[in-house]
Order: C-alpha cells, then structure tokens, then sequence
C-alpha cells in the first residue's frame, strides 16, 4: 500500500506524486483509487485502482540516493542480443517502460544509446521507434534523478553526464 503525498514511480508517466486516496465510480462499481499527478509533466491525473495488483504493479517506489549512484557505476547491459524485427522490438521496450524496473530502463537507454553510437559510424540512426524509446528513457531517468537528488529537472541531464553515465545521443 502506497501513501497520501508519496512520490512514486508510474509506468511511462513518470515520477507522480500521490495526492489522494479516494472512492470514484468509473463505469458503475465503486472503488478506492490513487490519485496521481505527475510531478515534471502537466499531464492529466491518473486514477490507479487500489485493489488491482496488475495495474498496481506500475507504481513503484522512489528509490534511495546510493541505489541511483550503483545504477549510474553500473556499465553492464541486461539485454543479450538486438531485436532486428522492428515491431517485436518496440514491443519489447514499450513493456520495459511502462513495467521495467529502473534498473532495466537503465539497461534500455544504454543498449539503445550504444547501438545508435554503431549506427552513426556507418552514417545510420536509429529508427524513429527506437529513438522515440530511446528519449522515453531518458526522460524517466532523469525525473527519477531529478527526485532523488533533489534537483531541478533541468539539472539533471548535466548531473548524470558529470557521472559519466552514457545514455544521451551525441
């Protein structure tokens, strides 16, 4: 169970902070949702049903400043091999945005960041789902850094860079 006025992370959205826990009646059953609201974006609120696990299993919990200095130290790559068919590709790496952990999106932004480096060398880039993805990554990261540290939003790319972190295009 989560908590009024706690900062989480919610799939693809982002850090959201949870600004109420209230009955609403959506399509005729009532129920206790999380009221979300994004903390970097000025996107609509989000309404996450309580009692569902599966939709629940979005949200997670803000990690700690050392867990975020491990993931930036961290230089491996979870992902073996590249997907060559676009669609079961994308497919793959929306499922990691909205439910990967962040050590995964961390793992997505670097294999994308390093395939993109490959691509350029041949006078290539990536393919425009891929560099959609790719930017989808970096934003999540640096909203959950933004958080963490306590900084601003604007702040954080350059913070990361400064920790040698390689997901950013050149």
């Amino acid at each position: 169970m989560f908590n009024l006025k706690q900062k989480v992370l919610y799939g693809s959205q982002g850090v959201c902070e949870i600004q109420e826990i209230t009955k609403k009646n959506f399509g005729g059953d009532e129920r206790d949702y999380y009221v979300l609201v994004p903390v970097y974006r000025n996107f609509s609120t989000v309404y996450v049903p309580v009692d569902s696990p599966v939709i629940c299993e979005k949200m997670r919990l803000i990690p700690d400043k050392d867990h975020m200095m491990e993931l930036l130290k961290a230089t491996d790559c979870d992902f073996d091999s590249w997907e060559e068919n676009k669609y079961a590709r994308h497919d793959k790496f929306i499922k990691i945005l909205e439910k990967g952990t962040d050590s995964d999106i961390f793992a997505l932004a670097r294999m994308l960041h390093k395939k993109n480096e490959e691509l350029m060398t041949v006078g290539k880039r990536l393919y425009i789902n891929d560099e959609k993805v790719l930017l989808d990554a970096q934003r999540l990261i640096e909203e959950e850094f933004a958080c963490v540290f306590d900084i601003p939003i604007e702040s954080a790319r350059e913070f990361i860079n400064k920790n040698e972190y390689k997901v950013y295009k050149k």
